[in-house]
């Protein structure tokens, strides 16, 4: 399991000075058929206290006190309409009882990933892209920032963009559970740096491997 994060604290963004935009995993050299990962937290560990969880899960900003467990995705932006008020993506389990590792969600919101790109994929050449784009395709950003809002583990405005956000990057709304996504969000391109090591570069918030 890892945590991706891409921002450093600066301007506005208010997590850590410290980022990671890569996951690694060493392999034997060659094409593979593809690569698959889960955007999410394991159930047991999903709901345990930030406060005193080995790194990545003691990241307190990516945890949702009111559903006491992580967001497995964290995006917030700012665009010229919605000023300094901004607007955020923040998938996570919803609708959660218990505590600690005997928690259980009724929605569950993790997105499991598979990628086959036709000729196999190729750690040494190419890597995963997520496609912000894509992920907001159909919400108005010019409206308001509410028109993209999406906090899944609430209901009403504050959850005003979940309906058009979650079927782009394969969730079902009301079950929590995968779907065939609408948009392609996650893809394999190919490396701008070549001459990086033998690494699977991941582009994604929160990683497990199945």
């Amino acid at each position: 399991m890892a945590l991706l994060d891409f921002e450093n604290k600066t301007g506005k963004c208010n997590g850590t000075t410290e980022t990671n935009n890569v996951v690694s995993a060493f392999v034997t050299p060659g094409t593979y058929k593809g690569i698959k990962f889960i955007l999410g937290v394991p159930e047991n560990k999903n709901h345990l206290d930030a406060n005193n969880q080995p790194s990545p899960l003691n990241s307190t900003g990516m945890f949702w006190s009111w559903t006491s467990g992580f967001k497995f995705l964290k995006l917030d932006f700012e665009t010229a309409e919605t000023g300094s008020t901004g607007s955020a993506v923040h998938i996570g389990s919803a609708n959660c009882t218990g505590s600690g590792s005997s928690s259980t969600c009724a929605r569950i919101n993790r997105i499991p990933v598979t990628l086959t790109p036709e000729g196999g994929f190729n750690p040494a050449t190419q890597e995963i892209k997520i496609d912000i784009q894509a992920l907001l395709n159909g919400t108005d950003l010019t409206a308001n920032q509410y028109a993209s809002l999406c906090m899944s583990g609430l209901t009403g405005i504050t959850s005003t963009g979940c309906p058009i956000i979650f079927p782009n990057i394969g969730l079902d709304l009301n079950a929590g559970t995968p779907t065939t996504p609408t948009k392609t969000v996650f893809s394999i391109k190919a490396k701008i740096n070549k001459n990086r090591p033998n690494k699977i570069f991941v582009r994604a918030f929160w990683r497990y491997n199945t």
